[in-house]
Parts: C-alpha cells; structure tokens; sequence
C-alpha cells in the first residue's frame, strides 16, 4: 500500500510497498504531488504494469542505452554499422563527466544548474586537428559555450532520460528540468548588410581578389562557381530560405509558372514544409539555373562551402556576415515591402513571434510612416 507522511526537511514522501515489488519512495515539495505519486502508482500496480525505481538506473547507463537507440544504420566498406550523429554524439559524451556517476534517482534539479553555470564558463576545447590559427577564423580566441548550446546539452539529457524511463517504465523527478534554462535568444543576430557590402559580395563570388597592403586590388581571377555562389546569395535574399533548403533544393519543387517554390519538411530545421513566394528576381535566376542537374549539386559539401564563404567574405572585405544572416535581411525587406506579419510568417517558415526577433529594422527605415505623405 502507498504512504504518505512529511520528513523531518519539511518535504513529503510518497512510499510504496507490495509484496513481491521492491518499494519505490519519492520526495516531494507539497502534499498534494506525493498524493498524487501514490495514486499514479497504486494505479499503475493495479494493472500490472512496472513501478521500477530509478534509483535503480544511473544516467550514464541511459545515456548509452539513448545512443544506441538514436543511431542509424550505414554501410562503410561495404559493411553495415550503426552511426550516431556526430552532433548528438558530442552532447552525448559532454554530459557523461558530469551526470555519469549519478543514479537517475539521486539526480536533483541543483545538479542541472550547476552543470549550466559551469558550462557558460567553459572555454570551447580546440579541435584536436587543429595545428595552428586558422587565418579565416578567429580561431585564436578563447570562447565559450553559446547559451542555446548549453540548451542542447539540457535537451539531449532530458531525451535521454525520457526515452529510458519509458523503456524501462519508472518515473524520475518531475522537477528535474523546471529550473529557469539559458535563454535560446540571448544572443540575437541583428547583422544586417551595409552599404555597398552586398555589391561587394556578388563581385567576390565571380572572383578571387588580390590587394596590397592598404588594401587596393592588385588582381582578379575567377572563382570557381563564382556564378553558383552568387545565385546562391541572390536566392537567400530573395527567398528568405536557410542554407540547407537551398543546398538541397530539386528542380521538382518549383514551380516557376506559379513562382512558388514548395520546400519538403525533410529538408526543414522544424520538419515543417512550407510554400515559398518566388519574386521575379528569384525565377529569373531559377530559369537561368534550369539547365543545370540540381541547383546548387556542383557546390561544396558540408564544412568546405563554409570555408569558401569566408574566403568569399575576406575577399569582399565584409566581417562577420553568415549564410542566415541573408534570411534576416530578406525578412526585413519584406517587412519594409508591406508585406504583413502573417505572410512573412508563413514564407519564412516561423511563429510570428520569432519572425519580428528577425527583423531587426534600422531607424531610418522606419521614417516611411512618421510623416504623412
């Protein structure tokens, strides 16, 4: 049968005792919780179903039971293996040092807090390959963890042990991720393109420049898909789409008679498709392109169309500008263009919160409606 009673801390127990099932004894806050506990338990006994304790599990134990699950089949040589992504794989292993040890019992809401201030203050390890300064990254500066990285850290562990109490069916502290978590936007982008910078990009997609010391070109060549990476930039502003949906992007999408572009939610960040209003521009550039096998195929893949853009950006003399960096800027000049919350929305793909984070618009821009025309 479940007890109830308060402890000497002030806090109050839930415990269940059967015959034949090892007692499972939680704490909690308010009398009302434990009650609750108790019933769901008593609940649970009265259908047959498992009432484990989690004292019983460490989390490292589900940390490895979640990597095995989540990991995908790939055939390397010839043989099949399975493969975790490599992303996931790094938030996997960061959080074995410092919960590995612990029951998932034992595991306390102060344990995740103190994980996330120690986090926000660790320097960012130096990849291991990494023989000296990159001279196209700040390579040579110490960072530390973003908060929206810690976040991912939070939301791979609560994965992990979700997916684990539900295999093995127990129940974990429901307090254990209430704690206030690094804001995800504490580091809004509000880069924007300045005068001249976009001309000058186009013109260091076409080609690799040369200069002197003070700065003036000595020389020009042409770039390797200088036409590719200036479509592809073009397309960004235009469309307002993430890298990857353009990257992967098939003719079979657009549709140039209508100007809709309909991106599949397989290559979504939110697994949410969505149609995308083509401009003029946009189709102009897409017929051009229409003999090509896929639009953007003949690019780099993954990393190295990174290192191209920032030798593109040293190239045009322009600091600190990525590929989304594009997505804020065309969302700002369809802001700008009339068009309304809702339909901005719904082309770029986000809540309408998230779409006016994005545009950041500049003072000047907004003068259009203080005086009456």
């Amino acid at each position: 049968m479940a007890t109830v009673r308060k402890n000497k801390s002030g806090n109050w127990e839930a415990q269940i005792r059967r015959k034949g099932i090892p007692p499972v004894t939680r704490t909690f806050p308010t009398k009302r919780e434990a009650d609750a506990f108790a019933a769901d338990m008593e609940a649970k006994i009265a259908k047959g179903k498992s009432i484990a304790s989690p004292d019983l599990f460490g989390v490292g134990e589900a940390l490895e039971e979640y990597a095995a699950y989540i990991a995908k089949p790939v055939v390397i040589d010839g043989e099949t293996v399975m493969k975790l992504d490599p992303r996931t794989g790094a938030y996997l292993n960061g959080l074995l040092p410092a919960f590995g040890k612990f029951s998932v019992g034992f595991l306390r809401a102060k344990h995740i807090k103190k994980f996330v201030d120690v986090m926000s203050v660790t320097p960012i390890p130096r990849p291991a390959h990494a023989k000296k300064a990159h001279p196209l990254y700040k390579s040579g500066e110490t960072r530390t963890y973003a908060a929206s990285t810690i976040r991912k850290f939070i939301y791979t562990l609560k994965s992990a042990l979700d997916f684990h109490a539900r295999t093995h069916g127990y129940t974990y502290d429901a307090h254990l991720f209430s704690e206030e978590k690094p804001p995800a936007w504490d580091n809004v982008r509000e880069r924007r393109l300045e005068e001249g910078e976009e001309k000058r990009i186009l013109e260091a997609c076409h080609y690799v420049i040369t200069r002197d010391e003070s700065g003036d070109v000595t020389a020009k060549r042409e770039r390797r898909h200088g036409e590719t990476y200036a479509n592809l930039v073009c397309l960004l502003l235009e469309t307002g789409a993430r890298l990857q949906e353009l990257l992967l992007a098939k003719w079979s999408e657009f549709d140039l008679a209508s100007r809709v572009w309909r991106v599949p939610k397989e290559h979504v960040k939110t697994k949410q498709g969505r149609e995308v209003p083509l401009s003029k521009t946009a189709v102009a550039i897409l017929e051009k392109m229409k003999n090509e096998g896929v639009p953007f195929g003949a690019l780099p893949k993954g990393k190295a169309v990174f290192v191209s853009w920032k030798r593109i950006c040293k190239d045009a003399q322009v600091d600190d500008l990525g590929f989304h960096d594009f997505r804020h800027e065309c969302i700002c000049r369809w802001v700008l263009r009339g068009g309304s919350d809702l339909q901005i929305a719904k082309a770029a793909g986000h809540d309408i919160a998230v779409m006016q984070r994005y545009a950041a618009l500049r003072g000047r821009e907004l003068l259009s409606f203080v005086d009456p025309t």
